[in-house]
């Protein structure tokens, strides 16, 4: 059997009066080697206007290439007005022309959304943010039965599940949350003791470090990593299972999701949160007490006991319990983030950035009423 001819030709023929439509036969192949040689010609046999007719029952080979020379023909017509058909091509070779979508125009820039105007845009983020708080409270509500039942019925709740959260939420999170709460230390102790030692003061630097860590500090510095750490790789983690339909499944077997994957991440930021936010002030006071000792000159013992003077058991019980809160609302607001993902491509990755955001928002509002409080209560 003789070779396939490695070559293209062209040729323009009018077929009845001027009026009919003009057709370009296209024979042998359409392939990376021959297609230049022939796109000029074939862009230049094109009329000036009315509809073409390509006739492609001699072609024999059509790749990727070939396809670009067809959709630039069909572009080149329709913007003069007429039309490009083709015809009698293989039945291969029109599956493959068929996935190019011919008719849609590549230079064509999307159409720009309507503009609005800014009243406009302020009552569209108000409805967002009406929505979005709707649905927060409702999965908060199914949040705190699920939590409430699996309190009562212990026997119940997926243990091995919550001890795994607690290692990978916990343990693993400790080296980072060290590092930063000694930095915090130390930074916020090299800022004050130059400060400190003008007034000469250099011996209260414990009753700065000391109760800032532990009550406000060290808990506060210890959420914000969780929200960023676990925060976002609970709202990953579930949010994917969205996207694969895994909670779906969940739902289809009678098994609730509430209680299988959120109740088990929330148990282990409750019992995590506190214990990380401990290391943090340890380490923080530790931070301080080197800038006592090699900034100030001052020897540790006057550090040491001036910090068990100022730190009082309402000072480290005020720090766990906010601790313990941000801690619950951070996983609360990464499972519910991850519920929420929508199902598409970009879904989960803006499931993790609302996590992140979120948690870290109400973080700060949580802090506030807390301190509020405690300003009323005297604490």
């Amino acid at each position: 059997m003789p070779a396939p001819d490695a070559s293209a030709s062209i040729d323009l023929s009018v077929v009845g009066d001027s009026a009919s439509p003009r057709t370009l036969r296209l024979r042998g192949r359409l392939d990376k080697c021959t297609v230049e040689t022939i796109w000029t010609r074939a862009c230049q046999a094109l009329p000036r206007s009315g509809d073409v007719r390509i006739d492609a029952a001699e072609l024999e080979y059509l790749d990727g290439f070939g396809v670009a020379l067809l959709h630039d023909l069909t572009q080149i017509q329709r913007r003069r007005g007429g039309s490009v058909s083709i015809h009698g091509l293989a039945p291969d070779q029109q599956a493959f022309l068929d996935l190019a979508e011919l008719d849609q125009d590549l230079q064509t820039p999307s159409p720009r959304p309507p503009e609005r105007s800014f009243p406009q845009l302020v009552g569209l983020r108000t409805t967002e943010l009406w929505h979005d708080a709707r649905s927060l409270l409702t999965y908060l509500g199914s949040i705190v039965a699920g939590t409430a039942t699996a309190a009562l019925r212990p026997h119940r709740t997926p243990w091995s599940e919550v001890f795994e959260r607690c290692t990978t939420a916990g343990a693993f999170a400790l080296p980072v949350v060290s590092v930063i709460g000694f930095l915090l230390g130390w930074v916020m102790g090299f800022s004050a003791a130059f400060i400190m030692h003008d007034y000469g003061a250099d011996t209260l630097l414990a009753a700065l470090i000391g109760p800032a860590m532990v009550r406000e500090l060290g808990p506060l510095m210890t959420s914000v990593v969780f929200a960023a750490r676990s925060g976002s790789a609970f709202a990953a983690e579930i949010g994917t299972m969205k996207v694969n339909e895994e909670v779906d499944a969940l739902t289809t077997m009678g098994l609730d999701p509430i209680r299988f994957l959120v109740v088990p991440k929330i148990i282990a930021g409750v019992l995590m949160t506190p214990l990380l936010a401990v290391f943090a002030n340890v380490a923080g006071i530790v931070g301080g007490a080197l800038v006592s000792r090699f900034v100030l000159d001052q020897p540790l013992v006057v550090y040491t006991n001036l910090l068990r003077d100022v730190l009082t058991p309402t000072d480290i019980a005020l720090g766990m319990v906010k601790a313990l809160v941000f801690g619950a609302l951070v996983a609360g607001i990464g499972c519910i983030r991850g519920l929420q993902t929508a199902a598409n491509p970009t879904a989960v990755g803006k499931s993790t950035t609302s996590a992140v955001v979120t948690g870290i928002v109400f973080i700060a509002i949580a802090d506030a009423i807390l301190a509020m409080v405690v300003q009323v209560l005297g604490i």
